[in-house]
């Protein structure tokens, strides 16, 4: 089967095309001659990426890159008829989920909701509402702001307030946390759930259930702290 992975350049992409290395892979912003793929931001993208899917008689599109899915998800049915799937949530609502968290809509409410929350006795994570972007751990040894939102990073309580002390602040998501965070890319389809890293039984049950209740379908980002799920977003939202 010839399968499209929209993007080269995520790093989830590569557990994507291990999971999917029995088939042909085609990515995007591969250097194809006379072939200019799509970007994220044209009015016309889906249109776009179908004719470079025709023209490589391709089957399935992953979606990989922030952004794609609101402008795939409506030509679905459009990709089917040429007999193309993509392969995401047919609902918005289902690629994403939370659990167990508190939203701030400005920096007053997000060192208020901490401290009454039990700052710092409690210990913290934060990410945006918007879904974009992985965690930030609030932890007060952290001295520098390298790496932020990528990879699980770490920031302090003072930190939070030069970074997000702003007139354009960006509705965040307060997350009780025990302990160390963990993110795992997992491919959802056809009722079968495949994962690179070795897992328990009792947390893959977890994903599993989660994932076929939301009747999703597609590559997701599962954050865990311990064995709680703390929040699944489809990696291309």
């Amino acid at each position: 089967m010839r399968i499209l992975i929209t993007s080269a350049k995520e790093a989830c992409s590569f557990e994507l095309a291990f999971l999917l290395n029995e088939h042909q892979l085609f990515f995007g912003e591969e250097n194809i001659p006379n072939h200019k793929f799509p970007v994220v931001e044209s009015l016309s993208f889906a249109h776009e990426l179908l004719s470079f899917c025709l023209d490589f008689e391709i089957e399935k599109v992953f979606p990989a890159r922030a952004g794609e899915l609101s402008s795939l998800m409506p030509a679905k049915i459009l990709f089917k008829e040429f007999g193309i799937e993509i392969i995401a949530p047919d609902i918005l609502s289902d690629f994403v989920y939370d659990t167990n968290s508190y939203q701030v809509n400005n920096f007053n409410e997000l060192s208020g909701q901490l401290i009454s929350l039990g700052y710092p006795n409690q210990q913290f994570a934060i990410a945006q509402a918007n879904m974009l972007g992985d965690f930030l751990v609030i932890n007060d040894e952290k001295k520098d702001f390298k790496g932020l939102w990528s990879k699980l990073r770490e920031v302090s309580f003072v930190q939070i307030g030069k970074l997000f002390n702003q007139s354009d602040f960006v509705p965040l998501m307060i997350y009780p946390i025990s302990g160390s965070l963990q993110v795992l890319n997992v491919l959802f389809e056809n009722d079968e759930l495949s994962i690179s890293q070795n897992i328990n039984l009792e947390l893959y049950d977890s994903i599993f259930s989660l994932l076929k209740s939301h009747k999703s379908k597609g590559f997701y980002q599962v954050f865990l702290n311990g064995k709680k799920i703390l929040r699944v977003k489809n990696v291309a939202y």
